[in-house]
């Protein structure tokens, strides 16, 4: 099963797709810097739907909004999230979301501030891929490990 990872953000976005936990993509989607928030999130939907068709993504499982942040920033890292799933949805895409916690406990991701989760993701794939990535990267590798991990039953 071809499975996309997303660790979203409205400036760096990574994606992973894993094919039977073969990691076959993976990367960042960057945003113009000068766009606004609604050109962004278009941006970044336009993007990840180029994966979809490319890579022929049969799942989905993106990251869960983690509250921890400022309230505007969680402001639009909610709105690009929904979005997201609205347009999955109306695709009649199989999509999870999975809280920080759920994919770092799969993948082993230990840590005590952001920082360190970040550099724990990033060793984790250099350990398991023997591959050099972002901390973007890595963290939509971990979520689709996460996804693998995950017995999925849907109706064809």
């Amino acid at each position: 099963m071809r499975i996309l990872g997303l660790d979203t953000s409205t400036t760096s976005t990574g994606y992973a797709v894993l094919d039977n936990k073969r990691l076959i993509s993976y990367g960042t989607i960057k945003t113009p810097k000068k766009a606004d928030l609604l050109d962004k999130i278009i941006y970044i939907e336009e993007h990840i739907k180029q994966i979809i068709k490319a890579k022929e993504i049969e799942f989905i499982v993106i990251e869960d909004l983690a509250v921890t942040r400022s309230a505007s920033t969680t402001k639009v890292l909610a709105g690009l999230l929904y979005h997201l799933l609205v347009e999955f949805r109306k695709k009649e895409l199989l999509v999870v979301q999975a809280r920080p916690s759920e994919w770092r406990s799969v993948c082993g991701i230990k840590g005590k501030c952001r920082k360190e989760f970040k550099q724990n993701a990033i060793q984790h794939i250099k350990d398991e891929y023997k591959i050099d990535v972002n901390n973007d990267e890595a963290d939509a590798i971990c979520i689709a490990e996460y996804g693998n991990n995950l017995e999925v039953v849907y109706e064809n």
